[in-house]
């Protein structure tokens, strides 16, 4: 594993061409039809760990770009003080946002386990099987509650909510 500024720039591009096509595919609702939610997942999954591991592995295959490169590998490595450069910089900047937003999803968490809770006590539980024949393996809670507005399910829980 290399850790360069070839690997940062190709991560970046990259990233930015699977960004774009994972929003191409949500946009169209026509090719969300033909390639299957498990195409989004495993393309979601990729641009996650190419964000998180910008590295040149044993495997890949670098292009040079001489005329860009070196522009680019002179910019950040211009040094602002005696031992700090703009890669640095950019590094420092990416790590913060990385623990700003994991900050914020483990915040979103809390709340949604809250609010979890709060329907919890305030509604009244029964079971699929109450209303439809189904396998057990099936066999969700549904509980109805007066605090929403239409069906859903909060998180990673198997509970499915109902208006009362």
């Amino acid at each position: 594993m290399l850790f360069s500024v070839s690997s940062i720039f190709i991560t970046l591009v990259m990233s930015t061409a699977l960004i774009l096509l994972f929003e191409l595919f949500i946009a169209q609702k026509n090719l969300i039809r033909f390639l299957r939610m498990d195409v989004m997942i495993l393309l979601a999954i990729v641009i996650i760990v190419r964000l998180l591991l910008p590295f040149e592995y044993a495997f890949t295959i670098t292009v040079p770009f001489p005329w860009v490169m070196n522009y680019i590998r002179d910019f950040l490595n211009f040094k602002l003080s005696a031992s700090f450069s703009v890669l640095n910089l950019l590094c420092l900047i990416w790590g913060i946002g990385i623990l700003v937003q994991l900050i914020q999803y483990i915040q979103n968490i809390r709340k949604c386990n809250l609010i979890f809770s709060i329907l919890k006590d305030s509604s009244v539980h029964k079971c699929v099987s109450d209303y439809i024949e189904i396998p057990p393996k099936f066999n969700y809670s549904v509980w109805f509650a007066e605090d929403i507005e239409s069906f859903m399910v909060i998180g990673f829980k198997k509970v499915i909510f109902f208006q009362k």
